[in-house]
């Protein structure tokens, strides 16, 4: 049945269209004539697009869309993150270009328009008048520190250069063109060509691989896109393109130390462990329970704006690790060991289709690791499992509330839509 299915239909998801657009390139490679660079711009164009999408979507593929005229879709946005003011989104066009950046001002609450501040991008009723974001709207947005590319504490937005700049300005000009073809007759510089395509490779391997702002599944995921884009740079080398030494991750270094000193609030939670102590003899189904009490902060999180969990920092910021962890696990004694144990929790304890908004690291911090979870706000209610009932959490400040059913039924109507 599956192999018959797999005759008649082909699957496809927006890191699968990212990844497909890379394999197209290279297959292009393989072309004699001089159309290849055509093709080859057009998929690397493609794929970089794809891969701003797929960084931008979160757990809500409807944070995407717009119904918004290109060049209107970033003016007036506005946003606040935990105990920081509100404010407002601002484009700073590039001379002489349809792109352009995105900054953040500082506006007073009475100014802000009516709506409904918690569900900004939520709540879409009819998709027929949205469509996805322009390219330029999704690129400025990858770029933007402030917006969807900080979603984790430790995401990272890509920095372009004005060599990538210009090479993707140049591309995008010529993908339209070749897309709209007007009757005529044209010749192209492949040299023009060869430069401004093998540059579209470094935004997409960060926005790939290094902006922890996409959530791989399995990670041969991310080893195909590795090998895709080694071949792809080497492909460009045997061409003679003159390869500039680079560093991918130029982007600032996360200080986790200074972010820990700052303590716990509203979108910062620290937690000693994720299993326990062998001191302490706690029943699994209790309440104390440590995983019991990890995926109630997880679910708080979802449930209000997301947030950052810290697992080996104590109440007091004190940096103790993870390690006594390592020790209590039953299998593998070791991070991919730590990984799956949590995993288990969170299907155990707010289910499976919960893991769309969580990313989880292992950093060593101060000579010690530390697991650190990214939470992504959900557009649905989370319940945490305990035996058989299940109960509903929010964030209050920096304190993590059971609501009873009265209370969390106001809140769920009042917060998601």
């Amino acid at each position: 049945m599956a192999k018959t299915r797999m005759n008649r239909f082909f699957e496809l998801d927006e890191i699968t269209n990212a990844i497909d657009y890379l394999q197209s390139a290279l297959f292009f490679f393989e072309r004699e004539d001089n159309l290849k660079w055509k093709w080859i711009s057009i998929s690397l164009y493609q794929s970089l697009y794809s891969f701003c999408i797929a960084n931008l979507k979160g757990s809500n593929y409807q944070d995407v869309l717009t119904n918004l005229k290109e060049g209107e879709e970033d003016l007036n946005r506005f946003h606040k993150r935990g105990i920081e003011p509100w404010k407002k989104s601002k484009k700073v066009d590039r001379k002489d270009s349809n792109g352009y950046n995105i900054i953040w001002e500082i506006v007073d609450e009475k100014d802000i328009p009516h709506f409904d501040s918690k569900n900004l991008h939520r709540g879409i009723k009819d998709e027929n008048k949205f469509k996805l974001l322009s390219f330029w709207s999704a690129l400025a947005r990858v770029q933007d520190k402030e917006g969807e590319m900080a979603r984790y504490i430790f995401s990272k937005p890509v920095r372009l250069t004005d060599e990538e700049w210009k090479s993707i300005e140049f591309i995008n000009y010529e993908v339209d063109s070749f897309l709209q073809f007007i009757p005529s007759s044209i010749s192209y510089s492949i040299e023009e060509f060869k430069k401004a395509s093998f540059n579209f490779l470094r935004p997409i391997e960060f926005l790939s691989l290094h902006s922890n702002n996409i959530l791989y599944y399995n990670e041969s995921v991310k080893e195909r896109i590795k090998n895709l884009i080694e071949k792809l740079r080497s492909e460009f080398i045997s061409k003679k393109i003159t390869v500039k030494k680079f560093n991918n991750n130029v982007e600032d270094e996360i200080n986790y130390e200074e972010i820990i000193s700052k303590g716990e609030n509203s979108i910062v939670e620290f937690k000693s462990c994720l299993i326990g102590s062998k001191e302490k003899n706690i029943e699994k189904n209790s309440k104390t329970n440590p995983e019991f009490v990890v995926a109630k902060t997880i679910s708080s999180f979802m449930n209000s704006e997301g947030g950052t969990l810290f697992i080996g920092v104590e109440d007091n910021g004190n940096i103790i690790g993870i390690e006594t962890d390592y020790l209590l696990l039953t299998k593998k004694r070791d991070k991919d060991g730590y990984m799956q144990k949590f995993n288990e929790i969170v299907i155990k304890f707010i289910g499976i289709e919960c893991s769309s908004c969580l990313k989880i690291l292992i950093e060593n911090v101060n000579k010690k690791d530390i697991c650190i979870i990214g939470i992504a706000k959900s557009d649905q209610p989370v319940y945490v499992n305990l035996q058989s009932r299940k109960e509903f959490y929010s964030r209050f400040g920096s304190n993590t509330n059971l609501l009873d059913t009265e209370k969390a039924v106001k809140y769920i109507k009042n917060h998601f839509k």
